[in-house]
């Protein structure tokens, strides 16, 4: 009985070590604003520009970012598209980091207005992942994006 409660005691911690190695290295948090310089459907992926304000590694850092993704259509109110692939840059003082958009999803908030969560993986300049959750707006022009990169 000792001997099953240890294994259980030892396979959470493990579990929660694999949690953590998710969170990349150096650690990025901050703020993202910037614009959708070209929808997918006509370059053939979605692309955005714009500045970061933040941490890495809890100290301050302003940059700035480039993102392409490639999605299904987007949704209709109440549906989800999925994000399918597509590659990140990110300039924050003088580091550089960049990588993989690994998946996500776009909701449709009903007023010509998107909520998108996607996981990205660092490549370049640490290791990890790093969640973003993004507001797209399509209500002007140009379209704008502003969210959140918590760690």
């Amino acid at each position: 009985m000792i001997k099953r409660l240890l294994s259980i005691v030892l396979a959470f911690i493990l579990l929660l070590a694999a949690q953590q190695v998710l969170a990349s290295e150096p650690a990025i948090t901050g703020r993202i604003e910037g614009v959708e310089l070209c929808p997918q459907f006509v370059c053939g992926v979605a692309v955005f520009i714009g500045r970061f304000n933040g941490n890495v590694d809890k100290r301050r850092a302003n940059g700035g970012f480039f993102v392409s993704v490639n999605h299904d259509p987007l949704p209709d109110l109440g549906e989800l598209a999925k994000i399918t692939s597509g590659e990140w840059f990110l300039r924050a003082n003088l580091h550089f980091f960049s990588g993989d958009v690994l998946n996500g999803t776009i909701s449709n908030n009903g007023d010509n207005t998107f909520t998108i969560e996607t996981v990205l993986r660092v490549t370049s300049g640490g290791s990890g992942e790093i969640r973003a959750k993004v507001h797209l707006d399509h209500t002007v022009v140009p379209f704008t994006v502003d969210g959140d990169l918590p760690q």
